[in-house]
């Protein structure tokens, strides 16, 4: 009582006072456990949670309190250690799941931490904290882009065109980044043969395993839960396959490691002359006009007549917008990079300046880039800003402040593409 009222002194000495009749006692040590964090005395606060530990080793709490002061001062690979030593004593304790579903969150093993909290709410369904902690995982694993992706009409409508124009009823086919298990369900319905496909995720390699059972497809489709550059021939395949699809796009095409992926799976899974689905693809990109509803996302200037504009330079200089309609571009659009997936060369950095004709007077707040993906022969699918409603979002690299243009002059543009990135800028 004299701790919860923060009055150490006081609760130090009922603790000297309960050592003199019994020194044996893990409540008593855990308490002086909690007295000592109390103060900040985290070493002296861990040797009396151990003191009170080989007391009573099957005490599943003295477990789960001595890993969640480790987790709070940054120990987490010592606090999930001292989690799962508790559950061992007591497989039931939803709030040793939590607490360890919490430390997996806190170093990004999110699949672990999913596990944990869905074990915690079958044990106690109203433990707020973990659905909120699941809810938190789940968007981290399963990213919230993959439900307007799937419900991206002409995105699937062009996959499914070129899905049909590009497999053979003998073909094997691989699906790299399975996701919900579309591409391949699409891919039996034009093939014989085995469709497989490999999925990183676990979360989301489990969840496609029950959508293509439910669709009467699990003897049709096989999920492999590695990334397509663990996969082995013979050990996961049976052999090359004669078609290769995939949608691990960015918005800026470049930004999943499609470039690498793709080339290790054409190398080593992929037949000689071997078909790939997406072909190409060209990253496009125009000066976009001054706008408030963008300005004020990126650019902070005036409030109440005090000047705050050196804020926008620890701001990010780039920003990602679904458009409702057209936004005005002050240059006619461009093609930055054209790449061609069936290459194998990849360069580390590639720069480029380029003169941009301006086409019309106006401040211009940077660059608003989008895609024109080849995805089989005359198949494309270009997400032009505000035509086209797609899934990936359109991004957009401001300059470090908005500029005023002229129609007819020119404005100097850096791009550069790297490995697994591009980046525009006013040079």
């Amino acid at each position: 009582a004299y701790l919860k009222f923060e009055k150490f002194h006081d609760a130090l000495n009922c603790y000297e006072h309960a050592k003199l009749i019994n020194n044996n006692s893990s409540e008593l040590y855990s308490g002086l456990g909690n007295l000592c964090y109390s103060q900040g005395k985290l070493n002296e606060a861990i040797e009396f949670y151990k003191k009170a530990i080989n007391i009573s080793p099957n005490d599943s709490n003295l477990y789960s309190n001595i890993g969640v002061l480790l987790k709070d001062n940054n120990k987490v690979i010592e606090a999930i250690s001292y989690f799962l030593e508790g559950l061992n004593y007591n497989p039931l304790d939803y709030n040793i799941l939590n607490n360890l579903g919490d430390a997996y969150k806190s170093c990004n093993q999110f699949q672990k931490a999913i596990s944990c909290f869905q074990k915690a709410l079958q044990l106690n369904p109203l433990l707020t904290e973990a659905e909120m902690n699941l809810s938190y995982c789940k968007s981290k694993a399963v990213p919230e882009w993959h439900i307007e992706m799937l419900n991206d009409k002409q995105r699937n409508k062009v996959y499914f065109e070129a899905l049909k124009k590009g497999i053979s009823k003998n073909d094997t086919v691989l699906d790299i980044g399975t996701g919900s298990g579309i591409l391949s369900m699409i891919a039996t319905k034009f093939t014989n043969k085995k469709v497989y496909t490999c999925e990183n995720s676990k979360v989301i390699a489990d969840i496609a395993k029950k959508i293509i059972s439910r669709n009467g497809l699990s003897s049709r489709i096989e999920v492999i839960p590695k990334k397509s550059t663990d996969i082995k021939i013979v050990e996961n395949l049976p052999k090359k396959v004669d078609v290769l699809i995939s949608e691990i796009l960015a918005a800026e095409f470049v930004g999943e490691g499609v470039r690498e992926t793709i080339k290790d799976a054409k190398h080593r899974l992929l037949k000689e002359n071997g078909l790939i689905i997406p072909q190409a693809g060209e990253i496009k990109f125009a000066l976009i006009n001054d706008d408030k509803f963008l300005k004020d996302k990126a650019f902070v200037d005036r409030v109440y007549g005090f000047d705050l504009s050196e804020f926008n330079d620890v701001t990010t200089k780039k920003i990602s917008i679904h458009f409702n309609k057209r936004p005005k571009f002050l240059s006619n659009p461009k093609v930055a990079f054209k790449i061609n997936l069936n290459k194998e060369t990849i360069l580390e950095k590639k720069d480029e300046f380029v003169e941009i004709p301006i086409i019309e007077d106006g401040v211009s707040l940077g660059i608003v880039q989008w895609l024109k993906v080849k995805i089989l022969d005359d198949i494309y699918y270009e997400n032009t800003p505000g035509l086209v409603h797609s899934h990936w979002p359109t991004p957009i690299f401001m300059f470090k402040k908005p500029i005023k243009v002229t129609k007819g002059k020119y404005l100097r543009i850096k791009i550069s593409l790297l490995k697994d990135n591009i980046w525009f800028s006013n040079v």
